[in-house]
């Protein structure tokens, strides 16, 4: 594992992994903890096995979580929250993560932080986004505003595919801004509809306009 800091003055944490199914076999009750719309996972404690069963059964018996994600992002809260929960069933791997975090970070501040991680490049600013929305109360208002005024037939297919894929209804346009900062031919595809250059180019445009002044007040 590898641990950056990408904004000073932005407490998102990027930890990147080797392989996929390092990240994925890592990070999965974390996650699914954090943000499943499986009623018995979300919030509760679960084992691996129950997780893999309940998985299972709501992606119609496939279960394909170690080849399908790639990126991985919670706040600060949430991952002391999950300690609570699991204490004493922590796995080797996930003391593995948290002992390293531990290790660079202060989990327990006061201060309001965001982990995330890949194992690939190209998933990167779709997890800073999930950052900047947890982070940024400017960037919520305005990405929550874009995503509020989005043609209805784009958002209910958004809902849907992000429904299906198993995040639960309190992440959903957290989701939906990071999404839309996809290539434009990807997010099409992904949603199978077109998708107007003009809308896909506003989510852009605030994801930019928040970096570079971020970037800005690094440079002072």
């Amino acid at each position: 594992m590898q641990f950056a800091k990408p904004y000073k003055k932005l407490n998102i944490y990027h930890i990147t992994f080797e392989t996929q199914f390092l990240i994925t076999s890592t990070l999965i009750r974390i996650q699914e903890f954090y943000e499943s719309n499986i009623p018995a996972i979300q919030n509760h404690y679960f084992s691996l096995e129950s997780l893999i069963h309940e998985y299972t059964i709501s992606n119609d018996g496939d279960f394909d979580y170690f080849t399908k994600w790639s990126g991985f992002n919670f706040p600060g809260e949430l991952l002391v929250n999950f300690l609570n929960k699991f204490t004493k069933h922590i796995s080797n791997k996930e003391h593995e993560f948290i002992t390293f975090l531990q290790n660079n970070i202060d989990l327990l501040n006061n201060e309001k932080y965001y982990v995330i991680s890949t194992y690939r490049d190209e998933d990167i600013n779709h997890e800073i986004a999930h950052g900047l929305y947890y982070l940024n109360s400017n960037y919520k208002e305005q990405m929550d505003k874009l995503t509020a005024d989005l043609y209805s037939e784009i958002y209910e297919c958004m809902y849907e595919q992000l429904d299906s894929a198993g995040y639960c209804n309190e992440v959903i346009y957290d989701e939906i801004q990071a999404y839309m900062l996809s290539n434009h031919e990807d997010l099409e595809a992904f949603l199978g509809i077109r998708v107007p250059k003009e809308v896909h180019n506003k989510y852009l445009e605030v994801y930019k306009n928040v970096l570079d002044k971020e970037e800005k007040n690094n440079s002072n």
